[in-house]
């Protein structure tokens, strides 16, 4: 029985090309996505208007009604100095 000698390859030539190409579907293709998933959305005027008796603030964490505290803080303050 003869032992077999692992066949001796020369260096792995790459087809940069085609391998641009594929590159270039794929992102076309997530570009696609992100456009399509753009015209889904539902459009915002820049401004949410939130009622405050909508809010649930009794089953709401001490950090953010904290967090809520300060934005509320700030815009106060911010409105005050404006006047």
């Amino acid at each position: 029985m003869q032992q077999q000698q692992p066949r001796k390859r020369g260096p792995k030539s790459i087809n940069y090309q085609k391998r641009g190409i594929k590159i270039k579907e794929e992102i076309d293709a997530l570009v696609q996505a992100i456009l399509t998933e753009k015209k889904n959305m539902p459009q915002s005027t820049g401004t949410r208007k939130i009622k405050f008796s909508d809010l649930d603030l009794e089953n709401e964490d001490l950090s953010s009604l904290i967090e809520m505290q300060h934005k509320l803080s700030r815009v106060i303050l911010e409105r005050t100095k404006n006047k």
